[in-house]
């Protein structure tokens, strides 16, 4: 995993203490090749950015994601977010309306589908 990320404090806290070597990496691009050089066993990294930057690519074809989603509220809050300016309560409104609307019409699934391998659906 990078250094300094939330995934690596993930690992320390919760799996170096049971034995998982744990090794971070000053950027991505060199956690990539060291995996596929076979130096590594496994990467932690977001799904999006995993897909985008590795798998997607030749070097990543005998890679995928695998295992369930971790969590840990206290370490990654509610998730992703958007920002907008404070206040600007009719663009948080507009932005709110064209989620529960695609949600509705199922564009949100087929755009899912389309453009990601797994649900990138946010949690309730």
């Amino acid at each position: 995993m990078q250094q300094g990320t939330v995934f690596e404090t993930f690992a320390n806290k919760y799996w170096r203490d049971k034995g998982v070597g744990i090794v971070a990496y000053a950027s991505s691009d060199q956690i990539y090749v060291d995996l596929a050089l076979g130096r590594l066993d496994a990467v932690l990294d977001d799904a999006t950015s995993s897909t985008a930057s590795f798998l997607s690519k030749p070097q990543g074809a005998d890679f995928e994601l695998n295992g369930s989603e971790i969590y840990d509220k206290s370490l990654f809050g509610k998730g992703t977010g958007l920002g907008y300016r404070k206040g600007d309560d009719q663009l948080r409104a507009t932005i709110d309306q064209a989620i529960v609307e695609i949600k509705a019409d199922g564009t949100f699934t087929r755009l899912n589908k389309q453009y990601f391998k797994f649900d990138v659906s946010p949690r309730n």
